[in-house]
């Protein structure tokens, strides 16, 4: 990324939520319509604040595992 489009992420913000599963997700994810999801958004900004990477999953609650692993800076 940096590369070839001049751009690196140095800070993102990400989002769980929960939602109802419409028609395509129920067929694509073989759940009932409007059963529960797992939403995670994901937006990345560079220094010059452009967004450099968006994304938007889908999961089953039935088959996620969420790890968040966070380490304070060493100085």
């Amino acid at each position: 990324m940096a590369q070839q489009f001049d751009a690196r992420p140095v800070r993102a913000r990400q989002t769980l939520d929960a939602v109802a599963a419409g028609q395509m997700e129920s067929e694509a994810l073989e759940v009932r319509l409007r059963a529960p999801l797992i939403r995670i958004t994901r937006e990345a900004y560079d220094v010059r604040n452009r967004l450099v990477e968006f994304a938007r999953d889908l999961f089953r609650p039935d088959r996620i595992q969420f790890v968040a692993q966070l380490e304070a800076p060493t100085s």
